[in-house]
């Protein structure tokens, strides 16, 4: 595998030449949002189905842990992974995903969707947008759901016990340390 392959994987590039996308950051990381075939490419590279994505696995884990680039998850990951038939290679794809992306995620397209038409509008008339990236890009269950969660259970639980559940389903950092 060449040095340029591995710096330049092929879930990384695009293939628009002569309009390059901008890449976004929040604050100072890059986010990089991955498609669900290039969480699978990463996932058979880690686990050595696919040696030769193995040292972009690798360096996709160091920059993640680094901090310096966030690889959110979005609901459709959520769902795709959710449908994969074989229980382990569901399980090992979505503990990597996890891994990766650190509890980062983009809200559902519906929940972002007006906020970008307002901003496109203001900055349209000359005026100061939105924040689009810090608005889009968060961590929790809510965040990945773009709808504060609540439990549904058969039996009332105890508000304590309810409330521990949902701060640990919110807390940033609580399952991607």
């Amino acid at each position: 595998m060449s040095p340029s392959s591995v710096l330049n994987p092929p879930f990384l590039r695009h293939s628009r030449v002569n309009n390059p996308p901008t890449i976004p950051t929040t604050g100072k990381s890059l986010i990089i949002q991955l498609d669900q075939k290039d969480w699978i490419a990463l996932a058979q590279g880690y686990y050595g189905v696919a040696p030769r994505i193995a040292p972009i696995a690798k360096m996709v884990i160091e920059a993640a842990d680094s901090g310096r680039v966030i690889f959110p998850l979005s609901i459709i990951h959520l769902d795709e992974t959710a449908r994969r038939l074989e229980p382990t290679s569901r399980y090992r794809l979505a503990e990597l995903m996890v891994r990766i992306s650190k509890g980062w995620s983009i809200l559902p397209a519906p929940r972002i969707i007006q906020s970008e038409v307002e901003d496109a509008c203001l900055k349209h008339l000359g005026l100061r947008g939105y924040d689009l990236r810090s608005y889009a890009i968060g961590k929790g269950l809510s965040h990945l759901m773009g709808a504060k969660i609540r439990l549904v259970t058969k039996k009332p639980l105890p508000i304590d016990i309810e409330k521990q559940l949902l701060d640990a389903a919110e807390a940033p950092n609580h399952c991607y340390s």
